[in-house]
């Protein structure tokens, strides 16, 4: 899981990504599980980027998000 620390220095609308760093939230479109990973689709990507934490990790953290399905989890905000 991503380091606590990592988490107190992100700015409101950011999330801290493995792999990809500080992200806007509102550039997320969702999460697949694909497991033991997550694919997050991302505004302007045209490949999900696969990350090493589980789906229940990011819906903790991305509470606003709703789960559709057992795998997905979507930013509501997207649609």
């Amino acid at each position: 899981m991503a380091h606590p620390q990592l988490r107190d220095k992100e700015p409101p609308g950011y999330i801290m990504l493995p792999a990809l760093g500080l992200t806007a939230i509102n550039d997320i479109f969702g999460f697949i599980s694909d497991t033991p990973y997550v694919r997050v689709q991302l505004r302007g990507h045209f490949e999900p980027v696969l990350i090493t934490e589980p789906l229940r990790y990011f819906e903790k953290r991305l509470p606003h998000f709703r789960r559709i399905s057992r795998s997905r989890l979507i930013n509501p905000d997207l649609l």
